[in-house]
C-alpha cells in the first residue's frame, strides 16, 4: 500500500507541513513499512526542506506553477498524479481550496484510489472569513463535494472535528490524530545567532496577518519602556509586507532561520509569544516546549494543556497582553521551572512514533480493513 501526500508546496519557508508531512510519512514508512513520496508544486528555484534531507522520503516537486499563487494551477501537477496514482494509492491531500486539492482528488477518484483530506486548519470559523468569495465558490464548485465524499478526514484536534462537522462532515469519517515533534540534539544552546542577545522573547513563525504578527508589535510598543532589558525577537519569512514594521531599539526581526540555528534561538528564548488567530495543530509551539521554551498562545490554538501543566499561558487573544506583561515580570527561575514541566510534556505524549500510530490506526487501518473485506466478499 502507498501512501501519496499532496500539498501545494514543501519548502522551509512554507510553515508547519513543511515540519509536520516528511517526519509523519518517514515514521510510517519505519513502523508499518509503507511506501510513501510527497508530490508538491515548484514556488521557487532555490527550494529546500531539512526534514526530508534528512529521513531520505522522496519528494517529487517539479511541478510548476501558472497564473496567480492565490489559485496554484498547475498543467504538470495533472499530468504527473495521473502517472503516479494507482487503485491501490491512498491519496493524502493536505490543505484546501485550491487547483492542488481540486486536481488530486479528481486523479484519486478517477484511478479508484482512496483519499484523505487533512484540512490543515482550513475550516475554523476565522481561517473561512480569509478570502471569504474565493472560498465561497471553490466550496461549491468542488470543495465542499471532495471534503463530504472522501474517506477519511484528518483533524488535530477535538475543535477541528467539530469545525469539519459544522460544515457537514460525518463524525465516523473523521480521524483524529496530533502532530509529534522532531527534537534534535543541541550542541552549545548557549550561543544563539550572533545578532541575538541578552534577554529576548521570541516570535517564529511565518510573518502573516493570521498569526497575529501585528497585534503582538502594537502590544510590545506599549510595554517596552517598561521592560527596558528586553527585546522581541522575531524571525520566519515575511508573507505580507510586515517585515518593514519589525523595527525599533527592542524589536529585532532575523529573517527566516531553520536547522541549528532556529533550535538555539527556541532553547535561549526566555518564552515564545504566539498569537495566532487560529492553527490547528501549532508545531512551534510543542518545539519551544520540546527544548525548554514555556509559550503563551491564544485560544485559536488547541493548546489548553499549557494551562493544566503551567508551562505557559493559554488565553484568548484580547487578553494576551496581561498574559504578555505577566511573563515579562516573571522572575528567571519561574520560566525556567515552567519551560522543564513544558519538556517533560512533550517527552511524555508528543513522540513521533505515537502519533504515527494514532495516525496509522485512526486513518489508514479503516481504509485498509474496508479493502479487505471487498475482496474477501469477492472471493465468496
Amino acid at each position: 500500500m502507498k501512501l501519496l501526500a499532496v500539498i501545494e508546496n514543501l519548502d522551509n519557508r512554507y510553515g508547519g507541513p513543511a515540519n509536520s508531512l516528511p517526519n509523519l510519512l518517514f515514521h510510517l514508512q519505519k513502523n508499518y513499512d509503507m511506501e510513501v513520496e510527497i508530490v508538491s508544486v515548484r514556488l521557487h528555484n532555490d527550494e529546500i526542506n531539512e526534514h526530508i534531507e534528512r529521513t531520505g522520503i522522496p519528494w517529487n516537486n517539479r511541478s510548476t506553477l501558472v497564473g496567480p499563487a492565490k489559485i496554484m494551477y498547475s498543467p504538470t501537477l495533472k499530468r504527473q498524479l495521473a502517472e503516479t496514482i494507482t487503485k491501490d494509492t491512498i491519496v493524502y491531500i493536505n490543505n484546501l481550496w485550491n487547483y492542488v486539492a481540486f486536481c488530486a482528488y479528481k486523479q484519486a477518484r478517477s484511478k479508484g484510489a482512496k483519499v484523505i483530506i487533512a484540512p490543515r486548519g482550513g475550516l475554523f470559523p476565522w481561517a473561512l472569513k480569509q478570502r471569504y468569495c474565493l472560498k465561497k465558490f471553490a466550496w461549491r464548485l468542488f470543495q465542499g463535494s471532495n471534503l463530504i465524499k472522501c474517506d477519511r478526514v484528518h483533524v488535530t484536534s477535538e475543535e477541528e472535528s467539530q469545525a469539519a462537522c459544522k460544515l457537514g462532515v460525518a463524525s465516523t469519517a473523521i480521524g483524529l490524530s496530533a502532530h509529534g515533534v522532531y527534537l534534535p540534539a543541541i550542541t552549545n544552546p548557549g550561543n544563539s545567532l550572533p545578532a541575538v542577545h541578552g534577554k529576548y522573547f521570541l516570535f517564529l513563525s511565518r510573518l502573516h496577518r493570521s498569526k497575529g504578527i501585528l497585534e503582538l508589535l502594537e502590544w510590545w510598543r506599549s510595554l517596552a519602556a517598561h521592560h527596558p532589558d528586553w527585546t522581541l525577537v522575531i524571525a520566519g519569512p515575511d508573507y505580507g509586507n510586515f517585515s518593514g514594521q519589525c523595527n525599533g531599539s527592542q524589536i529585532r526581526y532575523v529573517g527566516p532561520v531553520g536547522g541549528t540555528e532556529k533550535w538555539k534561538l527556541l532553547a535561549n528564548a526566555r518564552f515564545l509569544a504566539h498569537p495566532s488567530h487560529t492553527e490547528n495543530f501549532g508545531i512551534v509551539i510543542a518545539e519551544a516546549l520540546g527544548v525548554g521554551t514555556p509559550v503563551i498562545t491564544t485560544q485559536g490554538t488547541p493548546w489548553g494543556v499549557l494551562n493544566q501543566v503551567d508551562c505557559g499561558q493559554w488565553v484568548p487573544l484580547s487578553q494576551f497582553r496581561q498574559a504578555l506583561e505577566r511573563y515579562l515580570s516573571k522572575a528567571p527561575g519561574e520560566l525556567v521551572e515552567a519551560g522543564l514541566r513544558g519538556q517533560r510534556l512533550i517527552q511524555e505524549q508528543y513522540s513521533w512514533d505515537a502519533q504515527s500510530r494514532q495516525f496509522y490506526q485512526q486513518l489508514i487501518a479503516p481504509l485498509t480493513a474496508s479493502e479487505s473485506n471487498i475482496n474477501s466478499r469477492g472471493k465468496r
